[in-house]
C-alpha cells in the first residue's frame, strides 16, 4: 500500500480516491500550509498505481515542476501544494527505509534548481561567492551569507546567518545567532528557498557535493574582462625587445622642424627686418 509523507506523518493512501485539502470535506485535511479547500487528490488503483492530480487551478509541482493534470508517482516523488511538501512511498517498508536513512546523513533540497545539497559535521557555507558549497547567484545576497553546521553532539544541525540582507526560516529572521533546524523547515536566502531534510532525496534531484559548485558565469567573464583591461597596462611599463620606438622619432623630428622655422625666422628679420635712419 502507497504512503503520503507530510511534516513526519506517514499517512496511508487506500485503494481510491484521497482528497487533500484545508477544507472540513476532504479525506486529509491541513489548514496551516496555504491550501485550498480542495487542493488535490492522489488516486490509487488496484495494482498499487498513483496518480495526483490538481483539483481545478490550483497550483501542484512534482518534483519541482508544475502540472495541470494527472501525473503518475514513482517512489520518493515530492508533492509541492501551498506551503507544504509531500513525500511519496510505494510501501510502509520504503517509507521506513526512507526516513532512517544513512546515519547523521541530511540535505539542503532546493527544488527549483533541482538540487540537494548533503550536511556534514562541518560547516556548509551559503553565499554568492562560487567558494561555497551552496552557491546562490543573487546580488542581494552576500559573498559569504550564511551557514549550517552539525551540533557538537551531533543531535542535528543548527541555521546561522551571517549576511548583512538577513535570512529567514519558516518566514522568521534569522541572526547571527544559531537556530536548530527541523525537518521541513524552509530556509529563505534572497529569492532562493531551501528545504532542510533528513530523509534522502528523491532520484530526479542531483546531489551537489562539497566542490562540485562551478564557478558563476558572471565571474568567469569578469575574470576574462579584468584580464583584458590588465594586459595593455602591463605591457605598456617597458617596451619590449624590438619594438618601434616611432614615439621617440617623432619627437626627433618635432625638434628639427621647431629648429628650422626659428632660423627661418631670423634670416627673415636680418634681410627685411626695420633699419634704423
Amino acid at each position: 500500500m502507497p504512503y503520503l509523507e507530510h511534516d513526519g506523518v506517514t499517512r496511508e493512501l487506500p485503494q481510491g480516491e484521497t482528497l487533500v485539502g484545508s477544507g472540513s470535506e476532504v479525506d486529509w485535511r491541513l489548514q496551516t500550509i496555504n491550501l485550498a479547500p480542495r487542493h488535490f487528490t492522489v488516486h490509487v488503483d488496484t495494482t498499487g498505481a498513483t496518480v495526483v492530480t490538481p483539483v481545478r487551478s490550483h497550483d501542484v509541482d512534482v518534483n519541482g515542476t508544475p502540472i495541470t493534470g494527472p501525473r503518475a508517482l514513482a517512489h520518493g516523488d515530492e508533492i509541492i501544494a501551498g506551503a507544504g511538501i509531500f513525500a511519496f512511498r510505494e510501501s510502509l517498508e520504503a517509507a521506513a527505509a526512507s526516513t532512517a536513512g544513512p546515519a547523521g546523513t541530511a540535505y539542503l533540497i532546493d527544488i527549483g534548481a533541482g538540487l540537494a545539497y548533503p550536511l556534514t559535521d562541518d560547516a556548509v557555507t551559503i553565499g554568492r561567492d562560487p567558494a561555497n558549497q551552496v552557491a546562490v547567484r543573487d546580488t542581494a545576497v552576500s559573498r559569504f551569507h550564511a551557514e549550517v553546521r552539525g551540533t557538537p553532539d551531533k543531535s542535528g544541525f543548527v541555521f546561522r546567518s551571517m549576511g548583512t540582507g538577513g535570512s529567514a526560516v519558516n518566514g522568521t529572521l534569522v541572526g547571527s545567532s544559531p537556530r536548530q533546524l527541523a525537518e521541513g523547515d524552509l530556509v529563505r536566502i534572497g529569492g532562493t528557498t531551501l528545504r532542510f531534510t533528513t530523509l534522502p532525496p528523491p532520484s530526479i534531484l542531483r546531489i551537489v557535493a562539497k566542490g562540485d559548485v562551478p564557478a558563476s558565469p558572471r565571474n568567469r567573464q569578469s575574470a576574462a574582462i579584468q584580464r583584458a583591461v590588465e594586459s595593455p597596462t602591463a605591457g605598456s611599463r617597458a617596451p619590449a625587445a624590438g619594438a618601434s620606438t616611432s614615439g621617440v622619432s617623432g619627437r626627433g623630428r618635432f625638434v628639427t622642424a621647431a629648429l628650422v622655422v626659428t632660423g627661418a625666422l631670423l634670416l627673415w628679420l636680418v634681410l627685411y627686418g626695420p633699419r634704423s635712419r
